[in-house]
C-alpha cells in the first residue's frame, strides 16, 4: 500500500521544499565558486570547483553554444515535466507521497540548472566522482527524482496487475 498525500496539503510542501533544495543547491555552489574548493577524500572522491560552459561532460563546451542550448533544453524539459506531474495528480483525488518528493526533486534540480545557465553562463561543479564526473546538487537531486519515478511505475505497474488477477478471478 503506498502513503499518499492530499493535493491541498502536497502544495505548501512542494513549495517549501522547493526553496529549501533550491537554496541548498545554490549556496554550496556559491560557497564552492568563492573558495575555489580542491579538497581529496578517500579513493579519488573530494571537491574541486569547475565551471561547465557545456552539456553533459562538458559536451558542445568549445562551440559557445553549450550554455544556451542546455538552457532551452532544461527549460522544454521543465515543462514537459510539469505538464506530465500536472496530468498525474488531475487523475487522482490523492497522490504517493514518492510521486511528490520525485517531481520536488526533479523541478529544483533543473530550477537550480536555469539558474546557473542563466546567470553564471555555465553550470558551477564542485562534487568529484572518480573516472566519471564532477557534479552539483542538481544532478543528485534529478537522479534521485528519476530513480523514484520509476519505483513509483513498477509499483503502480504491480498495483495494477494484482488488480487485474484480483478481478479476473
Amino acid at each position: 500500500m503506498m502513503k499518499v498525500v492530499k493535493k491541498r496539503l502536497s502544495t505548501k510542501y512542494i513549495i517549501l521544499l522547493l526553496i529549501l533544495l533550491v537554496g541548498i543547491d545554490l549556496a554550496t555552489k556559491t560557497i564552492a565558486q568563492h573558495t575555489k574548493c580542491e579538497i581529496n577524500f578517500v579513493a579519488g572522491f573530494g571537491l574541486k570547483y569547475v565551471e561547465n560552459k557545456g552539456l553533459a561532460f562538458g559536451w558542445l563546451s568549445q562551440t559557445g553554444y553549450g550554455v544556451l542550448i542546455g538552457l532551452i533544453i532544461t527549460i522544454i524539459l521543465l515543462f514537459i515535466l510539469c505538464i506530465a506531474y500536472f496530468w498525474y495528480i488531475s487523475k487522482r483525488n490523492y497522490i504517493p507521497w514518492i510521486a511528490v518528493f520525485a517531481f520536488v526533486l526533479i523541478l529544483s534540480g533543473n530550477i537550480g540548472v536555469i539558474i546557473d545557465r542563466a546567470m553564471f553562463n555555465c553550470a558551477r561543479d564542485f562534487i568529484v566522482i572518480p573516472k566519471f564526473a564532477i557534479i552539483n546538487f542538481t544532478e543528485i537531486y534529478d537522479n534521485i527524482g528519476f530513480i523514484l519515478v520509476f519505483i513509483l511505475i513498477f509499483k503502480e505497474l504491480k498495483l495494477r496487475q494484482k488488480f487485474l488477477q484480483f478481478k479476473s478471478e
